[in-house]
Formats: C-alpha cells, sequence, structure tokens
C-alpha cells in the first residue's frame, strides 16, 4: 500500500509546501493582509492601542518594578 494513501484521503486537498519556505510564508502574508477590507484593518489598530493603554495604565497602578526599570532603560 502506499504511504500517501495511508496519510491522506483522496477528498483533502494537496498541502501548499510553498508557504513552507520564508519568501512563501511571506507571500501568504501580503495576501491575507490584503485581503482585510481597510475598515477592519483600522479597527485591528484601535484595537491594539486600546490594549496598549490599557496595559500601561495597569502597569502604571500596580508599580511593577520590572516595568520601572524597562521605562527607566528607555530614558
Amino acid at each position: 500500500m502506499d504511504y500517501h494513501q495511508v496519510m491522506t484521503s483522496p477528498s483533502e486537498p494537496e498541502f501548499d509546501w510553498s508557504v513552507c519556505t520564508w519568501k512563501g510564508s511571506r507571500r501568504k502574508q501580503h495576501q491575507e493582509f490584503h485581503a482585510i477590507p481597510f475598515g477592519r484593518k483600522l479597527e485591528i489598530i484601535e484595537e491594539m492601542n486600546d490594549s496598549i493603554r490599557d496595559l500601561r495604565e495597569a502597569q502604571r497602578r500596580s508599580k511593577n518594578p520590572l516595568g520601572e526599570a524597562a521605562t527607566a532603560a528607555k530614558r
């Protein structure tokens, strides 16, 4: 019996091995990015900004020594 027949069924699509290379992976990332509507991209950026603001506020409230050291290192 053929090994390929044991591992995949005939109805499974062939795997695109080109995405396993660095160039192929980057190409796939660009294709997926360009498929996202512009409005959704803006929403994602705003959500990331909100998350950063919340994390900074939580860090400030907790007086995290590690966070303070990281902030001091940036000065």
